[in-house]
């Protein structure tokens, strides 16, 4: 590694660093949040900057999408007008990848509902909480 890639590197970490402990130490106790200071206020405000960021990723698949769909709809057409020069796999390549940044949102709520599920809290870490709660046993 050169001397700039090395001063980028340390330059972001600590950027990157500082940023945290501000985040860690900034916050006010307040009614049901965890207090300031604690890894559950931590992990809410970083839940909640990585929002933004979640919801332009998926925008960004959106748009990809569209895109790839338009173009692999002109591809089929240049396929048409001269298939010697335009061979067919490439538009359908385009439609397929078009089909899965659109459905790719879908798929990933889908799955993080699945896994996390639906009634998690932010900020729970820490806290005791009984697994078997309402599961009908005693």
């Amino acid at each position: 590694m050169n001397k700039k890639k090395l001063g980028k590197a340390l330059t972001l970490g600590l950027v990157l660093f500082m940023g945290s402990v501000e985040v860690f130490a900034a916050g006010s106790s307040g009614g049901g949040s965890p207090p300031s200071g604690s890894i559950g206020a931590l992990a809410d405000t970083i839940i909640q900057s990585l929002q933004s960021v979640q919801d332009m990723l998926i925008a960004i698949c959106y748009i990809a999408g569209v895109g790839f769909a338009g173009a692999g709809i002109f591809k089929f057409k240049q396929h048409k007008d001269n298939p010697t020069q335009v061979p067919l796999g490439g538009p359908i390549a385009m439609i397929f990848i078009a089909a899965a940044l659109i459905y790719l949102p879908s798929v990933i709520v889908a799955t993080g509902s699945t896994i996390f599920g639906t009634s998690g809290q932010h900020g729970s870490i820490g806290q005791n909480q009984n697994i078997f709660e309402g599961s009908g046993g005693s």
